[in-house]
């Protein structure tokens, strides 16, 4: 009888997880959308950098729901760009020191926005250090090596890759092997060397072509071009 007891208070727990789950993907939806009609580039670069970050995740043998989970953190790596003015992002050439200074505020922005918003505090700290280097000369913290989350060398390698190949503001319009031969040349430094042995495997594995896709979100009828 007991456990005939415990059965509604565990249907209503699993109930209110399944709400939750459904809320927290509503709430990725929404913040990926505010961030494409913020600036349509980095949209479309962060769910480059999703589709990444998932391969390399998936080379190096991780669980299936830790590659999603690195896609979904790579989705709203940039959120906090929202706060910086739409012109600074679009500029092109140099930025001067207080450009620049505004411009790294946003991974602090962007765990700032995530911890208020539910489910998506579970982001927080990969999103916070995607901007850290391997040997420490990174931002916010100077985290160096494994002290950086692996999601967050995930992401940063991605992130990297799809500026270099870009032409977009920031950008360098590289082909893919000049892109990956930056990589090689940053290995150790702004990079996990491991990672960027990733990368080229990735390439070599045809993960890496620039045949545009689409990634469409569980629960959502949304979709964006990769």
């Amino acid at each position: 009888m007991s456990g005939a007891k415990g059965l509604p208070r565990r249907l209503a727990d699993t109930l209110q997880a399944k709400d939750q789950r459904e809320r927290a993907w509503e709430t990725l939806d929404s913040l990926v959308a505010a961030v494409n009609e913020h600036d349509s580039y980095t949209g479309g670069h962060s769910g480059r950098v999703s589709r990444i970050a998932g391969d390399l995740a998936r080379l190096l043998g991780s669980a299936p729901e830790q590659i999603a989970f690195v896609k979904q953190a790579a989705l709203v790596h940039d959120v906090g760009k929202v706060s910086i003015p739409y012109a600074l992002l679009r500029k092109r050439g140099a930025l001067t020191d207080g450009e620049m200074h505004l411009v790294r505020l946003h991974p602090i922005m962007g765990a700032s926005i995530l911890s208020r918003m539910p489910g998506m505090d579970r982001f927080v700290t990969v999103v916070l250090h995607h901007h850290e280097h391997w040997d420490g000369s990174g931002y916010p913290s100077g985290l160096k090596e494994i002290e950086i989350p692996l999601e967050s060398r995930i992401i940063t390698i991605a992130d990297a890759f799809d500026a270099l190949r870009s032409n977009g503001p920031g950008g360098s319009g590289l082909r893919t092997e000049d892109a990956l031969a930056e990589l090689r040349r940053c290995s150790g430094k702004h990079f996990d060397p491991l990672l960027v042995d990733a990368m080229h495997t990735a390439y070599r594995s045809g993960l890496l072509d620039d045949t545009p896709r689409a990634i469409v979100l569980p629960q959502s009828g949304w979709s964006m071009k990769l």
